[in-house]
């Protein structure tokens, strides 16, 4: 098998990409108190006040030494003005789009208008009923207004819609418990332990429950558990304070109620004179961001790949370091056969993630790509430094040295090493060039067999074994 007769494998966007997927939660994510602090465009559940933003900003906001309070409101201002000119874009080009819904729900959600929030999510569920994710945002709106029994009924739904869903039963316990359903909450949060690998909150509120339920030993017990999994965890410590009250040892009860006010404190230490509106503008633009690269998406799914790239060009000036974007807009540049500018974006993620096995990848298969052969060997065998028992690694830099011809025999090694770590069709292929050009025909023959027991509709290993056949 000639070096020219294996055809080079094809960087997909789409495969090669996967590492940050985006989901629309990221919005949902963000603190929405630094959007309360200051009058917005988009209104509240309470009455408006209509005022002109100033013009829309072209690059992050970058404050001076002592800004002013008033020159953060305004910048903060003219960030809300620009969120309102891209929800008004998303309505116009995607009125039937539930993605779009949802990310114009979560924008008035986290500028606390949960009125038009909640119209949108509907919008959504007429579009798209098994968004499970959008009842889940409904219940957390709707138990802040105290309607306990609407919260209950959008996450039973959430979770009849995906069982699977880690922290929702959390939220069902509660709603629940503002029921007086506590044996029904004690089964949501036992099933919720069954499936989060981490599941404090979980226990907390179950200590709480049975402290209200007087079973002090289960509260105890529920508690203590907290402790081991989050040590920090302050209200867990304010718990075990009250149930050894109730279990009438004082000692313990004092020692417990002086972690949680020494930690309490602690707190207040920090969090004190904190400014609210420099916490604003910084908030502020990184929620920007999330929103331009939900918005790309859908400019992208379309085919408008100008309107994606400014909206993630925008995205990355206003969060510089959000590794989402970056990738989104190297997959962007790869699309459009832009090798050197993708490059570029997986070495800015590789100086956010340096032990991020996932970038290397990506800079040896584009520097590979741009025939900068060292620094696509160098890139995988970082690869294999931080995936030893992945085969990704081992595959790339066999392929590299059999497309040069060189270092063939640990070319070979290589290839059995992928192939030991997972036997995919892929690396069975890589391990048949190499013994080919290492002249071992009959283990080049065997591990192609392989390669087409796995993928028996592949037209590559069919062509390839029919070579070996001829010249046996």
């Amino acid at each position: 098998m000639k070096n020219s007769g294996c055809s080079k494998p094809r960087i997909s966007a789409t495969a090669k990409f996967t590492k940050w997927p985006f989901t629309f939660g990221i919005i949902a994510c963000l603190t929405i108190a630094g959007f309360g602090e200051t009058k917005s465009s988009w209104g509240s559940d309470e009455k408006k006040q209509q005022k002109e933003p100033p013009p829309i900003l072209t690059e992050n906001p970058e404050l001076s030494a002592k800004p002013s309070k008033l020159a953060l409101k305004q910048k903060i201002a003219a960030l809300e003005k620009e969120e309102m000119k891209l929800i008004q874009e998303l309505m116009r080009d995607f009125p039937n789009s539930d993605e779009a819904l949802v990310l114009i729900a979560e924008l008035y959600r986290r500028h606390g208008n949960s009125i038009e929030a909640v119209k949108y999510w509907e919008k959504a569920l007429q579009v798209n009923p098994k968004r499970f994710d959008v009842y889940r945002a409904i219940g957390i709106v709707v138990l802040e207004k105290g309607q306990h029994e609407k919260a209950v009924t959008a996450w039973k739904k959430a979770l009849e819609i995906n069982p699977d869903i880690r922290g929702l039963r959390n939220n069902l316990a509660q709603a629940l418990q503002g029921l007086g359903k506590h044996t029904e909450a004690i089964v949501e949060l036992e099933n919720e332990i069954k499936i989060s690998p981490r599941p404090t909150l979980s226990h907390y509120l179950l200590g709480r429950t049975y402290l209200q339920l007087k079973e002090y030993d289960k509260a105890k017990k529920h508690y203590e558990k907290v402790v081991e999994l989050q040590p920090s965890h302050i209200q867990a410590y304010y718990g075990l304070a009250r149930v050894y009250t109730k279990l009438k040892q004082p000692n313990k009860a004092r020692e417990y109620l002086s972690i949680f006010k020494k930690m309490k404190a602690r707190v207040a230490e920090f969090t004190k004179g904190r400014d609210k509106a420099k916490f604003s503008i910084t908030v502020a633009p990184i929620a920007l961001a999330a929103m331009a690269i939900g918005a790309e998406e859908l400019y992208r799914a379309r085919g408008d790949l100008q309107r994606a790239e400014e909206l993630l060009k925008r995205a990355e000036t206003l969060n510089p370091k959000n590794t989402i974007c970056l990738e989104r807009l190297a997959s962007l540049y790869q699309m459009s056969n832009r090798i050197p500018e993708a490059l570029s974006q997986f070495e800015k993620i590789r100086k956010l993630q340096p032990k991020d096995p996932f970038c290397y990848l990506n800079i040896g298969i584009l520097s590979n790509q741009l025939q900068r052969f060292a620094d696509a060997e160098s890139a995988f065998q970082k690869v294999i430094e931080l995936a030893p028992k992945k085969s990704f690694g081992y595959r790339h830099l066999s392929r590299l040295y059999l497309r040069s011809n060189s270092r063939l025999a640990e070319a070979r090694k290589l290839a059995e090493e992928a192939v030991r770590l997972e036997a995919t069709a892929d690396n069975y292929f890589v391990l048949s060039w190499a013994c080919d050009l290492n002249g071992d025909t009959a283990s080049a023959l065997a591990a192609i067999e392989q390669a087409i027991k796995l993928e028996p509709e592949n037209p590559k290993y069919k062509q390839i074994y029919e070579q070996f056949k001829k010249k046996n």
